[in-house]
């Protein structure tokens, strides 16, 4: 498992699951949300929360090596009640 946290683009269905990740300049479909959770640590300090989710994406079509390079990427979408609104981060590749 390799931590990254950094950044991430994500395109998003209606109900706010991932459908598209771009990542290093390159374009992952996600084929299947293996699991999710949330996270709020010290609710009384702030509203911030954290929807993670785990998914199996794989390069787009058209990119190098397209649908071979299956990966397992852990995201979080971070949520506030007042701020900005919501950015998605990429927290972890699983091997």
């Amino acid at each position: 498992m390799k931590s990254i946290h950094s950044p991430i683009d994500v395109d998003t269905d209606d109900r706010c699951r991932p459908v598209r990740l771009y990542w290093r300049s390159n374009t992952y479909h996600v084929s299947r949300i293996l699991d999710r959770w949330v996270l709020q640590n010290r609710w009384w300090a702030s509203e911030e929360k954290r929807l993670y989710v785990l998914v199996e994406a794989s390069l787009a079509a058209g990119e190098p090596v397209a649908g071979k390079a299956v990966q397992h990427l852990e995201l979080y979408l971070k949520t506030s009640a007042v701020g900005s609104g919501n950015e998605w981060t990429l927290a972890r590749v699983v091997d």
